[in-house]
């Protein structure tokens, strides 16, 4: 049986119990929106738009996340990784809302993250540290969120 970790203060209690949930929660109503945009129900934008923002900002917030972590360029890394995420899941929702910035937000966040992946996996790979995996595996859901949201927008526009 795992282990509870104590939470001594709030940022522990926000990195470990708050952040995974709110996580969980937008990206359910981001599927649930998602099926809305498809099917042309009324409703679809406002909780795309609610969902992916919250995921955006979860995706920010683990910027300032407290990981061991050895060296400053790694915490560099990782604070460019989360905010490059945040800012691809809001070019995502511009793009799928149709709304003037997404390819501007994209073209920053995209080759920005990309490097992040690439870094993260080399690491991941040199590393017996499960810090790595955790990371890579966080970062892996906001590739799959964009990627889907991407074919989204393409099966609509045809």
């Amino acid at each position: 049986m795992k282990e509870k970790k104590e939470l001594n203060t709030f940022k522990d209690l926000l990195y470990d119990v708050i952040l995974p949930k709110v996580e969980l929660i937008s990206l359910i109503l981001l599927a649930i929106g998602i099926l809305f945009k498809i099917s042309h129900f009324q409703g679809a934008p406002q909780l795309l738009m609610i969902s992916m923002s919250t995921y955006a900002a979860v995706c920010y917030l683990r910027a300032f996340e407290k990981i061991e972590l050895q060296g400053a360029f790694n915490k560099f890394l990782l604070k460019i990784g989360a905010i490059s995420s945040s800012v691809l899941v809001i070019g995502a929702l511009f793009l799928i809302l149709r709304l003037p910035g997404a390819i501007n937000m994209l073209e920053i966040g995209i080759p920005v993250f990309a490097i992040f992946l690439i870094f993260i996996i080399v690491k991941f790979l040199n590393s017996e540290s499960g810090v790595y995996k955790k990371i890579l595996f966080r970062n892996l859901k906001t590739v799959v969120v964009v990627s889907v949201v991407y074919l989204v927008t393409l099966y609509l526009v045809n």
